[in-house]
């Protein structure tokens, strides 16, 4: 271990600290599990490690030069997926399609405040940022994959959950207020969704809780 401090730019991912810490141990890599991770030593060791040409953030020996990740959750209309590779960040949502991309240059804005995405001179970036997330995830499939889990896994609930239409709108669940507003038109969208073959669905638009009524309402009471 080091017994002074060192502060390094590489760029790792939490799945790079379990080997460092088998490389710490001696454990013999024949021993160990397969990891996706790599041991981040090489950046450890010495504080002045040698940058390519062009690279904005350092490397870690034996892994590449870039990040990904990925959510799927229920809170947000699709997946989505990112990349951060020599100090831009690119965000891409569902299939690519259903949302434009977002891309932050995390050194000159680490707040990402700003997306430049559409500046013609990132154009380039922008698809070395894919080629490099496409590497690792088959994104626009996984998000394709990730929706039809979602409305498989309903169709099932709903079939074979009795009185299931009461029970989706239970005070215990977190959207139990805003199902309570119209219970007929919550279960009619559920069911006009459930018809429909799965796909990736994109955000909307239009404002659609509370509705405009209300919504207007609660401006005028905190004015």
């Amino acid at each position: 271990p080091r017994e002074s401090r060192l502060v390094t730019n590489a760029t790792t991912q939490l799945i790079d600290i379990y080997p460092t810490v088998l490389t710490y141990a001696r454990v013999p890599e024949a021993l160990w599990p397969m990891l996706d991770g790599t041991a981040l030593q090489s950046v450890l060791v010495d504080a002045n490690h040698v940058m390519r040409e062009g690279q904005v953030w350092s490397s870690v020996e034996g892994r590449p030069d870039f990040v990904v990740s990925q959510f799927h959750g229920d809170n947000i209309a699709m997946s989505w997926f990112l990349v951060v590779q020599d100090g831009l960040k690119l965000v891409v949502w569902g299939t690519g399609k259903e949302h434009p991309h977002q891309l932050f240059n995390l050194v000159s804005d680490p707040d990402e405040s700003t997306n430049l995405v559409h500046q013609p001179e990132y154009a380039e970036k922008v698809q070395t940022l894919l080629k490099s997330l496409q590497g690792v995830v088959d994104f626009p499939n996984v998000a394709r994959n990730v929706a039809r889990y979602g409305h498989d896994s309903m169709l099932w609930w709903t079939s074979n959950t009795h009185n299931w239409r009461d029970k989706m709108g239970r005070n215990s669940l977190r959207w139990h207020q805003s199902w309570r507003q119209d219970p007929t038109g919550a279960v009619a969208a559920v069911e006009a969704w459930l018809a429909h073959p799965p796909r990736v669905e994109p955000c909307r638009i239009q404002h659609v809780w509370p509705p405009p009524s209300q919504d207007a309402a609660m401006t005028m009471t905190f004015v």
